[in-house]
């Protein structure tokens, strides 16, 4: 939830124990502000959205790390914010791993799209 008109349902999202920004509303229903790490899975229904209006949206809000993950043509592409806007970080094929700077790890992205 970021606000009254924008609350996205992203695919799967993640939010460190450091992160003060994203928490739990009254009621403990949902969460209110900007996650560490969200990840969208690409469909012939949500690819606009999740490259367009949602990255705006994430963007806006300051999501730390935004992944678009394609499974039909297998990589994912990561986006990080610098404190104004998302800068691209790269394109991973299934041969590839990379540094997940929210998760402080590296992602093996043949284990990530294939289990």
């Amino acid at each position: 939830y970021f606000d009254e008109l924008n609350v996205p349902e992203p695919d799967v999202f993640w939010v460190s124990d450091d992160n003060t920004t994203c928490v739990p509303n009254a009621e403990n229903t949902y969460l209110r502000g900007a996650p560490d790490l969200i990840i969208e899975v690409l469909s012939s229904a949500t690819t606009r959205t999740d490259r367009v209006t949602k990255f705006q949206l994430y963007e806006k809000y300051s999501v730390h790390e935004y992944w678009i993950v394609d499974p039909i043509e297998m990589h994912v592409e990561v986006w990080t914010h610098d404190g104004r806007l998302f800068v691209y970080q790269g394109e991973y094929s299934t041969s590839k791993t990379f540094t997940s700077r929210a998760l402080g790890t590296d992602i093996n992205v043949a284990k990530l799209l294939n289990g």
